[in-house]
């Protein structure tokens, strides 16, 4: 993994999870266990089946991709944990079994930016900003993010310089 595209890290149950930037998929969560795009991701407490994937697959928790995409085994975590994980990453979480409401992606795209992982992002941008912009094409799942980034990055930096006087 390359190390200077993380952008944000914490280590829950024994699990490393990092927010980091790729080229295709923007900002994503990974981690051993798997990976996913923010934003469009989930926190499911469910049992996955698929008519194309016939593989048993144990109840309980996963990392979902739109809304039964399985993307990361989270089945020994309780729900502690995954809020745990839910909170710093601002992933929503569905836990009312198949009639759960899907989240709109604007509403999944606040709950990232008032995470951790989202000032995490902005710390990065301002650390990396040429790496930023080679990657900054890649924001279908977290649109516009290096101009977010950029623009919270500019407003915080008035609002320091005015209070410093």
């Amino acid at each position: 993994m390359n190390k200077n595209r993380v952008f944000h890290s914490v280590t829950i149950r024994g699990v490393r999870f990092d927010g980091r930037v790729d080229e295709i998929n923007g900002p994503n969560l990974s981690s051993k266990r798997g990976w996913t795009p923010l934003v469009v991701c989930a926190l499911r407490n469910f049992n996955p089946t698929r008519r194309y994937d016939t593989r048993p697959r144990p109840s309980g928790w996963w990392v979902i991709k739109y809304y039964d995409e399985i993307r990361l085994n989270l089945t020994d975590f309780g729900e502690p944990t995954i809020r745990r994980l839910a909170d710093e990453f601002g992933i929503c979480v569905l836990d009312g079994g198949d009639n759960d409401p899907h989240p709109l992606d604007s509403i999944r795209l606040r709950m990232f930016m008032a995470s951790p992982a989202w000032s995490g992002l902005c710390r990065w941008v301002s650390d990396h900003p040429r790496l930023a912009r080679q990657l900054a094409a890649s924001d279908d799942y977290v649109p516009s993010w290096l101009t977010r980034a950029l623009i919270q990055n500019e407003i915080f930096s008035r609002l320091d310089g005015a209070t410093a006087h």
